[in-house]
């Protein structure tokens, strides 16, 4: 029965931590270029909306400016991408450590204590991967950034509006 209980406790530890959104955030998914433009999903999400290279040269940074983000982005990511596996790592070895007859609790309480650390790291890139825009654009550059996407998203929303409309009127005809 100890056992049963050891290893359902164990089972919901490795679930949670592996399926954890880290930050309200999923993984990339198929299709998705960590970097192209920027962050995760490919979005940036440090002001609101994702960011193309158009939108940029619109705010007045020239391509090499662009490129340099998307690299100090992918630079992010990249360590990102590292420490989400370390932190897949440390939850089989919880899971190793539970299966035991006897775990120890010293080696669990480390894992703890990696896995706490894991998390906080996770967090500080996914904090500098939006501050990225912060070194390349002027406060100027910044709020003219905002009014663009502000304009987009109006945009986007009255899309969005037409659309849902055009399937009520479709479904109504069924």
């Amino acid at each position: 029965m100890k056992k049963l209980i050891l290893f359902a406790v164990m089972i919901m530890l490795v679930v949670a931590i592996s399926a954890q959104p880290m930050m309200g955030r999923g993984q990339n998914g198929p299709g998705n270029i960590p970097g192209d433009m920027m962050g995760p999903e490919g979005g940036e999400r440090g002001l609101g909306m994702p960011m193309d290279d158009e939108l940029l040269e619109k705010v007045g940074l020239k391509s090499d400016q662009i490129m340099k983000m998307k690299i100090a982005k992918m630079d992010i990511e990249k360590d990102l991408i590292q420490l989400k596996a370390n932190l897949k790592v440390k939850g089989v070895d919880v899971a190793e450590e539970m299966m035991k007859d006897n775990p120890d609790e010293n080696t669990l309480k480390k894992l703890s204590a990696d896995i706490g650390k894991l998390r906080g790291e996770i967090a500080f890139k996914q904090m500098q991967r939006r501050l990225v825009i912060n070194k390349y654009l002027t406060k100027k550059q910044i709020t003219k950034l905002k009014e663009l996407r502000r304009a987009h998203l109006r945009e986007m929303g009255k899309r969005m509006l037409k659309r849902r409309i055009e399937i009520r009127k479709n479904i109504q005809r069924r």
